[in-house]
């Protein structure tokens, strides 16, 4: 087939295989839909065979958690069926040993935080609905109305299709014939009698049935088992009109509307005035009945609700349809105009909503579950003219390798410009017709268009005249026609042979005939926009004092549309004209290029560097005497290409020995020792770093590989001299077989300056750490700087990234400029808003984005929306939406990729469109998430497929473990997975050679830029990204050749996916228009406290000439007193530019910045001072030697890594712009046998894939806690045993908890649980120690050696497939942790004695029935028994009880610490991911003034501090006061000594430390406690300014803000936050030590709890007392809402132990700060787990009065905000943002049950919130998501006044 015609056929098949995961999904059509999929018999309940639209009665809790991922089963009557239709093995995958991938880390990955939200204590979605806005009378609304119910299944109904070979004769066999009869008018076999497993399982083991039907009759007659044991019949309902009758009131909940059709089914609406016959209108329907537990026949599914203009009084209004203008920016008008066709009217609740409304407003809108929309592609060609034909846009045409005279070429690039100005004159000419509101945004996008052509013009004339210019013109679209040439040649080779080694035929052939001037140039043509914008920046780069040089261009493209090509054009063009225009100095490095992303700088590196081989080409074909082309003065230097990346994925330096250098000596010798073909891919997994692995010219390998057990191909990679390392071309034809202008060691990069320099952003974070950077940037040579720097994929670099980066761009900006001329900047994005804010940030410069907006968002000119056409081949990129209804997150993905791969497998299609839609993109927001995936395509995914294909009859698909695109990945596995993609393709053929096309690839955020797969066609999304701009670049990485269909699951507990989810068409429609703001935050404090001062060592070490290490010591402030001014100028003059380009939204304050550039350089000076005040005196380094290990006492160091090791008082730098925190590592413990044999042995994991945040270590994955990693699941053993710690100190904090200090985990212990596991291929079911023992006795003597305890490889010793841990644990209300008593269970259930040697195994039943049912536990001695009931309340108890015995009690175990304890309570069965199986008791303190003071941090960062406490802690408690009254003189010496303080002060703080009597009975939970961090917050004690060490306050004009009810509003800059774990609960949450459950994670001698520390930063909100008291009074309402709560919080388990009083003030200020907190994550981008929130809330009778909320920032890396989060708090954003949290707060999902609900959430201690509306994830919230009320905020449906919030404009 042609591409066409598979493009033709897959239109068709999409169209199918989305309505067939439609009704798998959402139903119905999941069986064999006899008599029709309308009143379809299912074999399985409805609840749990449906995921999506279902409405269940209400006040049921979901009582699952996100990763649990086995359904509970539902309340029913149906019995155990422990027999299955198949009773032998199910078909084995196919054998492929799993890729034994090495890691790395990668400094360039974003690890997005932890966002889940408890779903266990939610209820299950009971409504769903729609709201539109409709003009016109609105008192009677009519509407139509379908939905399903299901009843139990009935005899008649049972048939199942049937077709033998002779249908008119057919007659049953007699055996089956009092069970079943044939009806031949329908082709079926129908039931007339019931049958029972057992009677089936009697009938087929005699044997008598004919074999040719045997297999077909015994799964049918088992599925006639299943229909009498748990069949459902769909009932279809429908209501042609409704009526809502709104004339006496605006709220509908009538009886009319209730008993729809004799169902529980019911309507209510709620209408709110907008305007003068203006409505917005809410319809809903919801399940009426209140039950519980679940049953499936009391469910509404497939709900669909309908309302049209035809049958009402109104029209359909659009949403939003006459906004203020005067209100927007000058960008927000301009997007009004773009997508004034881009109608949105309406939005959904609970489910999505689609219309067919004309511009009249007539026509119909209705609800969607499945929601799809079609995304139209975008041409980039010339538009039909009769100025340009496509021909002359070849890049051959426009080089010198065509004849053509210079005027003519020129000409055709005028008449280009020509047909651009003439559009634009169109536009002005239609904007003449448009309504005034859009008057300036179309005057202003004209005149940008027109600025456009006039710079394109001026870049011909300057072509015209300027013969260097034109030259370089000339010679760049040769080399764009070379590269394109050699790019298309090596694609073309490997279709027929991907692998070319030295020697290949072809390959020589090919090169020895290439005559450039001959090759065709049918597909090296310019898209119009790439050669306009080439043109457009001639003048940027051949003229020095150009205007245009100062501006950041922008190119602002869609997806795909060749953004890379035209930034390699115009870097070709530079490097040309640099040579010939400057050639005495253009040596050294003239572009630079920069990527966020390691693996896509990677990537594209291998493109440009095609580019860089045609360049060196031409210079080398002009050198030589006979020169084959035209020739030039190019000179004798090189054109090079260098790759400028971290050191986790490159040697960073050249000789080294041992695996610690990372040298290019020490990988590359490993590479060349390789003998053998076994050991090549293992050696090139761990040494080939060298990132090239295929010659960029000619395609040939440059790496050996194994082909069938041959040793083949060279390394084309050497060492010159042992000392130098290069790169060349294997294949002795090539060009390049000597050396390729191509370098990635550092060592050599500093040495010789590549031409073009490739690098990520992070890198320059190494700019103070590395003074040989200078060489890129022309210092200490003749060399000119940089001439142009490109930044990619600009909206990445936004957030705490784009601050770091802002910052560290004044280094770069000044390091530049040095020798008088700046550099051009270019930026490229497909997704940016506020770019010119952005630019302004990051560059100080004006920018101009390319193409220029026009009129309309479809068309810029140089790309233009498609026209949907299947008849003619146009299609788009379809998207459909997805959102559980009732399902965890785990279930959903389980169920979802299973029906999307089996689905595909068993559709009739040819094998070209199969291969097409077979691999499945799975994307998801982090690794941790894409981890467990991982661990689900092995077991859950598999198991899934396998009821599927069951159900159907089919055979099922066979899939292998799963491939992974992450920026993990090792080159060369991130290579073999792209190549297998590219070149393996589906087919009968391959499989059978056992070649297997890709089943699913699991990639993060790294797939969402430079991917470009032609069979990937079908991706699931796992949640919305945090950005839309990532959503965008991601899910454009299918469909890009072939129609592709993106799939979106919704996370139902998260805000921002119900929102896109609810508003999915209009979102989809236009989403470059949703794009987030993007915001960052250079010279805010907490970026400046982080970084400025590495800026000024930059800037210092390169104007000085400082380039070595050891240079820190040669610093004098006097000598360079001009130097620091000329800095200190460069910076503040920054400073201002920027505050003056934001208009009003930087106000970084000059003075402040003076004085910390003064500060910072006085402390380098101490340091210089004291080091040569010794005797003999002490060398200075900045650093870098020191890196891995703190330097000894004979040396000292300026700077010093975030939370490296070493107490001395080096400034804690960045060596990565991204993270400060140091991933923890971890270690496994080996227990003994015996529970008082402790530990055995530790056994190191793996540092990138066994890793966790500290915040992690601390909080869901502390002390106690089960971690799911992605080969096994481990528990965080006690601190005790853990390897490394570094201490943290709060004075206030340990006092309070008995203390003496904290610690933050380094290296982290961690204990093997659960022990039960299980392989996926033999099914075998055993605990650890029995793998163990059988792997140590097969295993080799070396393999051994390295993993004696089978850590590394956990894999079934016979199989060698992945061990997969057992899904369920059991644990019990006194926090113990037990596995589930596998063998006592089986033998239990099977009512036998347990055997003498149990051998169990695992299995999934062949029924396809889901939930526990379908999973069964067998013996070898006969017992099995399926997972049923083991979830039941008190089933081990029941059991106890049947048998008569007392072995179903708690096993005592705390894994955690290898203890058992007698235990008489019976334990509770949950899945591993279950909330309630671990509860962090976490208690946090601010650190506040004295305590924040400078001085005070200075001392307990010292060294000798450290030693002090060590003293102080390993003291007898009775001693301890007369120790340290004894020894505080020598220790105040001491500790004066080392940080150069006054004795005086220094003894006063630790007097105050160490001998002030503590407190008695302090609470940090309690009022008093809270108290004086309110004082603080609030500005009562000297906490202004920047004097202060860790806390920094700014208190606002509150008049500025225009809001009601808030007395004043404080910015607080720099806060620390200290969180500490004390201990953990299992079922029920703890609270403090004494709570039933409470478990201590640290023995009673212990002097330090774990905790982790964060500077961030907050908003400070307080409250007028008189307002809310005012309210109260005014309110009897308010009062009986808290009561309910009051009520319901004194019955609960918290609420008997803890007594406490709810009061209004506390609700109301709890629900705001959680609404607040969704808003500011929505509006800005952040991850809402970044953000936490303080609560400050108190009566007079307490003691003190408060009414306050803190809001601050949780995290202290990438996650965190570094000044956004105050910039947030400020007057021209906080009222907005306060304003829409409100308007957001008025309307839920879940209403009308949501507003009305008397208590929901957690024992119910929640009223109007649930998780589409008002929670928080657990890490945010204070209360656990409890006392949350929406009701007080905005008021309710009956009393809508009582909201303290509700009359807000």
């Amino acid at each position: 087939m042609t591409d066409n015609e598979i493009k033709r056929s897959m239109i068709s098949a999409r169209e199918e295989y989305i309505n067939i995961i439609k009704s798998e999904l959402l139903g119905p059509g999941s069986e064999f839909s006899l008599p029709d999929a309308e009143h379809e018999l299912i074999s399985s309940t409805p609840t749990s065979r449906y995921s999506v639209g279902i409405l269940f009665p209400q006040g049921n809790e979901v009582n699952q958690d996100n990763d649990e991922t086995v359904e509970l089963e539902e309340a029913d009557n149906s019995a155990e069926i422990t027999d299955s239709a198949s009773a032998e093995e199910p078909i084995a995958d196919p054998v492929q040993q799993k890729k034994q991938s090495t890691y790395a880390f990668d400094e360039t990955a974003d690890e997005n935080l932890d966002e889940e939200i408890g779903m266990a204590t939610q209820y299950m979605p009971s409504s769903m609905g729609i709201t539109f806005i409709a003009s016109g009378n609105t008192n009677i609304v009519r509407g139509s109305l379908t939905f399903a119910t299901y009843r139990n299944a009935k005899i008649p109904d049972c048939m199942i299709p049937y077709w033998p070979d002779d249908p008119d004769t057919y007659t049953v066999p007699p055996e089956l014939a009092h069970i079943v009869a044939y009806d031949k008018e329908v082709h079926a076999l129908r039931l007339i009698s019931s049958v029972t497993a057992k009677e089936a399982r009697s009938i087929f083991e005699r044997d008598t049935i004919q074999e040719n039907e045997f297999n077909i009759l015994k799964k049918i007659i088992y599925r006639f088992v299943d229909y009498c044991a748990m069949g459902y019949v769909r009932v279809p309902h429908e209501i042609p009109e409704f009526v809502l009758d709104f004339s006496h009131g605006d709220y509908v909940d009538d009886e009319r509307n209730r008993n729809l059709d004799d169902t529980d089914a019911k309507l209510v609406a709620l209408r709110r005035r907008i305007g003068a016959e203006l409505w917005s209108v809410t319809v809903m329907l919801v399940n009426g009945r209140k039950e519980s537990p679940v049953k499936a026949n009391r469910c509404i599914f497939q709900a669909k609700l309908k309302v049209s203009s035809e049958n009402n009084d109104f029209v359909f209004a659009e949403s939003n349809p006459h906004a203020d203008t005067t209100a927007m920016d000058s960008e927000e008008q301009s997007l009004d105009l773009l997508y004034r066709h881009k109608k949105i009217y309406g939005t959904g609740l609970g489910t999505s909503v689609s219309w067919d409304i004309n511009a009249s407003g007539i026509g119909s809108i209705w609800s969607d579950f499945f929601p799809t929309v079609e995304i139209p592609s975008m041409s980039f060609s010339l538009p039909q003219n009769g100025l340009i034909k496509d021909e002359e846009l070849s890049m051959k045409y426009l080089s010198d390798l065509d004849p053509t005279d210079r005027s003519t070429k020129l000409a055709s690039m005028r008449s280009l410009v020509d047909l651009y100005r003439n559009w634009v004159d169109d536009l002005e000419r239609a904007a003449a017709t448009l309504d005034s509101r859009y008057e300036s945004a179309a005057a202003n996008n004209i005149g940008e268009c027109r600025r456009a052509y006039k710079r394109m013009y001026a870049g011909i004339d300057s072509l015209e005249q300027n013969d260097e210019a034109y030259t370089a013109f000339l010679l760049a679209n040769r080399a764009m026609f070379m590269q394109r040439i050699h790019i298309a040649m090596q694609g073309s080779m490997s279709k027929t042979n991907a692998d070319r080694y030295p020697g290949d035929e072809e390959i020589a052939d090919r090169l020895h005939g290439m005559d450039y001037g001959r090759e065709s140039d049918d597909k090296c043509r310019w898209r119009p926009f790439q050669i306009a914008f080439l043109l457009m920046d001639i003048n940027s780069i051949i003229d020095d004092e150009s205007p245009e040089r100062s501006i950041v261009d922008l190119i602002w493209f869609p997806t795909g549309g060749g953004k890379t090509e035209a930034y390699l054009g115009l870097t070709a063009f530079t490097i040309f004209y640099r040579k010939l225009a400057h050639p005495k100095n253009s040596n050294g490095t003239a572009v630079i290029m920069r990527y966020t992303l390691r693996l896509l700088a990677a990537q594209q590196f291998t493109r440009a560097a095609t580019l860089i081989c045609a360049c060196e080409y031409i210079r080398q074909d002009c050198a030589q005497k006979r020169h084959k082309y035209p020739s030039y003065p190019l000179g004798k230097e090189p054109i090079t290409i260098g790759l400028w990346i971290g050191g986790s994925h490159i040697p960073n330096k050249n000789v080294g020995t041992g695996e610690r250098s990372n040298s290019a000596e020490y990988h590359l010798g490993k590479l060349q020792s390789v003998s053998s073909p076994y050991y090549v891919r293992n050696e090139k997994e761990r040494h080939n770093k060298f990132q090239v692995l295929k010659c960029p010219w000619c395609g040939t390998k440059m790496v050996k590989d194994d082909k069938n057990g041959r040793l083949v191909g060279e390394w084309g990679y050497n060492m010159s001299g042992g000392k130098h390392f290069y790169m060349f071309c294997p294949h002795e034809d090539c060009a390049f077989t000597k050396r390729l202008p191509i370098q990635i060691i550092d060592d050599e990069l500093y040495e010789a300056p590549p031409t073009l320099l490739f690098g990520t952003v992070d890198k320059f974070a190494m700019l103070p750490w590395d003074g040989r950077i200078g060489a890129f940037f022309g210092i200490g040579k003749d060399n000119r700087t940089p001439e142009l720097i490109i930044q990619d994929e600009l909206h990445l670099i936004s957030g705490a990234l784009g601050t770091v980066v802002g910052l560290y761009e004044t280094a770069v900006d000044a390091i530049c400029g040095q020798k008088g001329v700046y550099p051009k900047v270019i930026a490229s994005t497909a997704t940016i808003r506020r770019a010119k804010e952005q630019c302004s940030v990051l560059y100080n410069r004006e920018v101009v984005q390319f193409p220029a907006p026009g009129l309309d968002a479809e068309d810029s000119f140089f790309a233009k929306e498609s026209a949907i056409d299947y008849e003619k081949g146009d299609y788009g990129r379809k998207y459909v939406g997805i959102m559980p209804s009732g399902k965890t997150k785990a279930m959903m993905e389980i169920r979802t990729m299973a029906a999307l791969m089996q689905k595909i497998y068993t559709m009739d299609l040819s094998e070209e469109v199969k291969d097409k839609l077979w691999t499945l993109t799975v994307y998801f927001n982090s690794l941790k998430d894409l981890g467990k995936a991982s661990t689900l395509v092995d077991d859950d995914v598999k198991d899934f497929i396998v009821r599927t294909a069951n159900r159907m009859f089919t055979g099922r698909r066979l899939i292998v473990s799963a491939d992974e695109l992450t920026s993990r990945v090792s080159t060369t596995a991130l290579n073999e997975t792209l190549d297998k993609l590219e070149k393996i393709e589906y087919s009968k053929e391959n499989e059978a050679a056992k070649r297997y096309a890709s089943n699913v690839l699991l990639a993060t955020n790294m797939i969402s830029v430079g991917i470009d797969v032609a069979r990937l066609n079908v991706m699931l999304m796992i949640g919305q990204p945090k950005l839309t701009s990532e959503y965008i670049q991601a899910s454009s990485r299918v469909g890009r050749s072939f129609p592709g269909v993106v799939f979106v699951q919704y996370d139902a507990t998260k805000s921002r996916d119900r929102s896109h989810y609810e508003r999915f068409r209009s979102y989809h429609e236009s989403f470059y228009r949703f794009v987030e703001p993007t915001g960052a935050t250079p010279f805010s404090r907490p970026a400046r406290e982080r970084a400025l001062h590495a800026v000024l060592v930059s800037m210092m070490r390169q104007m000085t000439g400082m380039s070595e290490d050891k240079d820190a010591i040669n610093f004098d402030k006097e000598y360079f007193a001009d130097t620091i001014k000329q800095i200190e100028t460069f910076v503040t003059d920054r400073v201002t530019g920027i505050n003056e380009r934001s208009e009003g939204q930087a106000k970084d304050d000059v003075n402040e910045i003076r004085t910390e550039i003064e500060e910072f350089f006085d402390l380098w000076q101490s340091y210089v001072d004291e080091c040569n005040g010794e005797h003999p005196s002490v060398p200075l380094y900045f650093g870098r030697r020191f890196m891995v290990n703190p330097p000894a006492g004979d040396a000292r160091r300026l700077l010093k890594q975030y939370n490296s090791s070493g107490k001395d008082s080096a400034v804690e730098t960045l060596t990565s712009m991204r993270n400060v925190d140091t991933p923890v590592s971890g270690s496994i413990i080996v227990w003994g046998i015996t529970m008082s044999e402790q530990v055995k042995a530790k056994v190191e994991l793996n540092k990138v894939t066994h890793s966790v945040r500290a915040a992690q270590a601390v909080l869901q994955y502390g002390v106690g806690a089960m971690v799911d990693f992605p080969d096994q699941t481990l528990v965080t053993a006690a601190p005790e045993y853990w390897s490394g710690t570094s201490r943290i100190y709060d004075d206030r904090f340990a006092k309070a908890l008995g203390v003496d200090y904290f610690a933050l985990p380094t290296n982290i212990a961690y204990a093997r649980f659960p022990e039960w596991y299980f392989c996926p291929k033999c099914r075998r079911f055993q605990p650890l120690k029995n793998w163990v023992s059988e792997y140590r006795k097969t295993a080799k003597p070396k393999m051994l050696e390295r993993d004696e305890y089978m850590v590394e490889h956990m894999q079934c010793p016979r199989c060698r497939q992945d061990l997969v841990v057992a899904r369920i644990v059991t644990v019990c209300e006194s926090g113990h942790l037990n596995d589930f008593p596998w063998v006592k269970w089986v033998h239990a259930k099977a009512k036998k004695p347990i055997c003498g040697n149990p051998e169990l195994k695992f299995k999934t039943g062949a029924s396809g029935t889901e939930g526990l049912e379908g999973l069964s536990v067998s013996c070898s001695c006969g017992a099995v028994a399926t997972l049923r009931g083991a979830f039941d309340k008190d089933c081990f108890q029941k059991l106890d009880e049947d048998l008569g015995t007392n072995q179903f009690r708690c096993d005592g175990n705390h894994p955690f610490r290898h203890t058992k304890e007698k235990c008489v309570c019976y334990p509770k069965t949950v899945q591993r991911g279950a909330s309630s199986v671990y509860f962090p008791v976490v208690h946090s303190s601010l650190v506040i003034p004295p305590y924040a003071d400078k001085l005070n941090a200075k001392i307990e960062q010292s060294k000798a501090y450290d030693d002090c406490m060590t003293i102080i802690s390993d003291e007898d408690p009775e001693e301890k006061i007369a120790t340290i009254t004894r020894r505080l003189p020598k220790w105040v010496d001491k500790i004066a000594l080392e940080i150069g303080a006054l004795h005086a002060e220094v003894e006063k703080i630790l007097t105050q430390k160490w001998l002030d009597p503590v407190p008695e009975g302090v609470d940090v939970t309690g009022i008093q406690y809270r108290v004086e961090e309110y004082t603080a917050l609030s500005g009562k004690v000297g906490a202004v300014g920047s004097g202060l060490g860790d806390f920094s306050r700014e208190e606002m004009d509150i008049s500025e803000y225009g809001l009601p009810h808030i007395k004043a509003i404080s910015l607080i800059d720099k806060v620390r936050v200290v969180n500490a774990l004390i201990g953990f609960s299992r079922i029920q949450p703890a609270m403090t030590r004494n709570d039933v459950g409470f478990v201590d994670v640290k023995d009673p001698d212990t002097r330090w709890y774990p905790a982790y520390e964060v500077r961030g930063e907050g908003i400070f909100i307080e409250f007028n007392q008189e307002d809310i008291d005012n309210w109260v009074e005014t309110h009897p309402a308010v009062n009986e809402r808290v009561a309910i709560l009051n009520r319901n919080y004194a019955t609960s388990f918290i609420g008997k132990n803890h007594p406490r009083t709810i009061t209004p003030k506390f609700l109301m200020l709890h629900t705001l700060s959680h609404l607040l907190i969704s808003q500011l994550s929505f509006e800005c981008g952040y991850s809402i787990a970044s953000l936490s929130e303080r609560l400050y809330c108190a009566e007079e009778s307490d003691g003190k009065n408060m009414a306050g909320i803190f809001i601050y920032t949780a995290s202290g890396d990438a996650e965190g905000t570094l000044g956004g989060l105050v910039r947030q708090g400020r007057p021209d954003a906080f009222p907005g943002i306060l304003r829409k949290a409100i308007a957001n707060a008025k309307t839920c999902s879940n209403d009308p049950v949501c507003i009305m609900s008397r208590g929901q959430g957690r024992d119910s201690l929640n009223l109007a919130a649930c998780h589409a509306c008002g929670l928080l994830p657990e890490t945010c919230c204070e209360e656990r998501n409890a006392f949350l009320d929406r009701g007080v905020i905005v008021g309710t449906y009956e009393n809508p006044g009582i909201g303290f919030w509700a009359n807000i404009d």
